[in-house]
């Protein structure tokens, strides 16, 4: 009987092998964490004493930390279309945070996509197309109506919108209505690019809720209803340590109380050093040399929590180690907080700009608690995840990243001959339009105002103190003939030159066309009228200086449109007429319409702005709007009518006389009938 139980046994078993062999190998989930402006020193583990980030730390154990990882850019947006692409902002063609500052300087900022085109390919795309289940949670900021994650390769999108901030880290997050999706006519309201509500998170939430807090759970849910068997991408993109600085009230006292216990300075009197950029066309901002905000350090606690809470959950679930998991920030930390040893801070191109904290948990990959000082950078994830999951690469696809996979399987060889960047603006953290190339331990940063270099090693000089260019004249020659090669290979955007005659200070304006005063804007010739180019986010303004003065009461008609084939979203729409008894904004009244969106006439005295405006709803077709304006300078009132609604205003201020007469817009493009005067 013995052989022939053997036999049987060999028969039974056989099967075995081959079918565990030939069995398809579970591909893995894949999470990105992204934080928002968590600076390069701000966890424990790397380094910082006063916030405590004891989850992160755990994570960094059970991965791989690294040391000299980078953002692609010093602003959110190009970072987020960085992530999402494997591809350098320079060549995507955002290259501020949207929709930008429009500062001028020297030069107008370069021209930039207000949106992640659809035509790119999203780590999103790819992984759906693979068969995997797709989710966005948390903030996106990268574009409009129509560029919202779900347009973009997500099958779920939670909470993301065009917004860069909240309202508020707390319930209701702004939102007092239940918003779903972003109103494009928040705008419009005055409430701002960055302060619409957090959508489709009211319903559910309760008195005191944080929005991190939320934003995980929302992320958990996703997890534990997901059917087994199909792998899913979680994006989860926290909108901590981003501004509002707000934070639970319970974790701001534990901080106070040890910033006290430790002998720490008040965030008042914390010492600071001032970065004077104004000879590149900067400012002269004040950063922190010290950790030493209490708020901020419960924000990063909170953060921090979350973390641990989801990787908790996938414990729970019995998937952690099926499940890929990178943690990193967007950009450097804000002036909030302290960079140090670091310079500079979000939206320069020093070291405290764009270095970032990187923890990779790759189970069965990565050493824990292994650390690489290997250059890295964001557009590196895309790649880095395709061999993950087992997917081929695609080179043209992520044309800028590489896979990292040898470095988390523990190989120490440089994966990049050299990496860039490229902040063709006026920042609003006060750093001039620049780009910058790292090879090795050398970095050069190109000022491209005053067209000056300066030269680190970052090996010896990791807060780049010394600038190295006037001692190593070859080195610079050879990495801006580099940075140079790279600008025109990716077809980067360059500042522009002002129009002939075009003042330097920002708000100064200069002739243009038939006007005598013209700020932020490009005049146009009609055979109807004229075409006002409004600046991007800017308030424009096109003025006639009268060869008489007008007094007493008066009539206007005059009618505005959208251009035909405008480059703005829709809810940018507007156009008024603008009397003035003087160039400036200050003098200003604006008459007329916001038009795209949610309708509304408006009046507006002072400075263009949809803040602080008189407004009247109304709800006929718009284009093109003809408006009837009086104006009494007596009483200092101002009515307005036009699409069968009417408008009244008293003036705060009383107008003696009309001494300019023009158009403006706000971040618009508006073609006007020449004014008739009545």
């Amino acid at each position: 009987m013995k052989p022939t139980l053997t036999l049987l046994a060999a028969l039974l078993l056989a099967p075995l092998a081959p079918e565990a062999a030939d069995a398809p190998k579970q591909k893995p989930n894949i999470i990105v964490i992204l934080a928002d402006d968590l600076g390069w020193a701000d966890l424990s583990c790397y380094g910082s004493t006063f916030h405590e980030s004891p989850h992160l730390d755990r994570l960094a154990a059970q991965g791989m930390r690294f040391t000299q990882a980078y953002s692609s850019s010093p602003y959110c947006s190009p970072s987020r279309a960085a992530i999402m692409t494997g591809r350098y902002p320079a060549r995507l063609k955002i290259t501020d945070y949207i929709p930008s500052n429009g500062k001028t300087g020297k030069f107008l900022p370069a021209e930039m996509r207000m949106e992640l085109p659809l035509e790119e390919v999203t780590i999103a795309e790819v992984l759906k197309d693979a068969g995997y289940a797709t989710w966005h949670v948390g903030k996106w900021h990268l574009g409009d109506l129509g560029y919202y994650p779900e347009d973009q390769g997500f099958q779920v999108n939670i909470a993301g919108n065009h917004s860069g901030a909240p309202p508020s880290f707390f319930w209701p997050y702004g939102d007092k209505e239940g918003v779903m999706v972003a109103r494009p006519a928040a705008r419009d309201q005055g409430k701002g690019y960055h302060a619409t509500p957090v959508p489709g998170l009211r319903e559910g939430g309760k008195e005191g809720e944080h929005l991190c807090d939320r934003l995980t759970s929302e992320a958990m849910k996703l997890i534990e209803r997901h059917k087994t068997g199909q792998p899913f991408l979680l994006y989860l993109a926290f909108y901590d340590v981003h501004t509002p600085i707000m934070a639970k009230p319970e974790l701001v006292k534990k901080y106070e109380a040890k910033a006290a216990r430790l002998g720490l300075p008040s965030v008042k009197d914390a010492p600071r050093y001032t970065e004077d950029n104004r000879a590149h066309g900067g400012g002269t901002p004040q950063m922190p040399e010290q950790q030493v905000n209490p708020i901020y350090a419960a924000m990063i606690e909170t953060m921090d929590t979350n973390v641990g809470r989801l990787m908790a959950k996938l414990d729970e679930l019995g998937i952690a180690g099926d499940t890929f998991v990178i943690f990193t920030s967007d950009n450097g930390g804000h002036s909030v907080t302290s960079n140090r040893p670091l310079r500079g801070c979000k939206g320069w191109l020093y070291e405290g700009g764009v270095r970032e904290p990187w923890i990779v948990k790759w189970p069965g990959v990565t050493k824990p608690g292994s650390t690489c000082d290997v250059p890295v950078m964001n557009t590196d994830i895309l790649p880095t995840v395709l061999e993950a999951c087992g997917l081929p690469t695609k080179p043209e696809l992520h044309k800028d990243g590489v896979s990292l996979a040898a470095l988390l399987r523990g190989d120490t060889q440089t994966v990049h001959d050299a990496l860039f960047w490229h902040f063709p603006h006026y920042g609003n953290h006060g750093s001039g339009p620049c780009s910058s190339v790292r090879a090795g331990d050398w970095k050069l940063i190109h000022w491209i105002e005053d067209d000056s270099v300066e030269l680190f090693n970052l090996a010896n000089d990791l807060g780049e103190e010394t600038d190295l260019a006037a001692q190593q004249p070859d080195r610079v020659k050879d990495l801006r003939a580099r940075l140079d090669a790279w600008r025109k290979e990716t077809g980067a955007n360059m500042p522009r030159p002002k129009p002939a005659g075009q003042a330097v200070v920002p708000d100064t304006a200069d002739a243009q066309a038939d006007f005598a005063v013209v700020a932020n804007a490009r005049v146009e010739k009609l055979d109807t009228g004229y075409r006002l180019r409004a600046e991007p986010k800017q308030a424009a303004f096109a003025l006639k200086r009268l060869e008489q003065p007008l007094t007493g009461a008066k009539t206007f008609k005059v009618r505005c449109v959208s251009a035909p084939g405008q480059a703005f979203p829709k809810h940018y729409e507007n156009g008024f007429l603008v009397l003035s008894d003087g160039p400036a904004p200050k003098d200003q009244i604006h008459v007329g319409a916001f038009f795209g969106g949610q309708k509304s006439l408006a009046i507006i005295e002072g400075p263009l702005q949809a803040a602080g405006r008189t407004a009247k709803p109304f709800t006929a077709a718009a284009p093109p709007l003809e408006l009837h304006i009086r104006v009494d300078l007596a009483s200092g009132q101002i009515v307005l009518e036009a699409a069968g609604q009417r408008l009244e205003m008293k003036l705060k201020r009383r107008l003696q006389q009309v001494t300019h007469v023009g158009y403006s817009s706000l971040n618009a493009i508006t073609d006007f009938s020449r004014w008739e005067q009545q």
